[in-house]
């Protein structure tokens, strides 16, 4: 569970880090953040780490989601 913790805060990071640094995906971001996410790939380790995040889940629980509302907000 730790990896999966390190995992999160290490992708979180890269997202945040190339909205600071990447005007055009800040903006797109802002406008559409699921949009943005997939047209940089990053949606895609997403979804893995939040696989591998539910095999973990008790049955009848979920996990809160980390990334923006489905993606909302880091």
């Amino acid at each position: 569970m730790a990896d999966l913790e390190a995992k999160r805060k290490e992708l979180t990071k890269r997202i945040v880090d190339k909205i600071v640094e990447d005007p055009q995906f800040r903006d797109q971001v802002s406008n559409d953040p699921e949009g943005a996410l997939e047209a940089s790939g990053l949606s895609k380790e997403i979804r893995a780490i939040e696989a591998e995040s539910n095999q973990a889940e008790v049955s009848g629980y979920a996990a809160k989601p980390q990334w923006f509302d489905s993606w909302g907000c880091v």
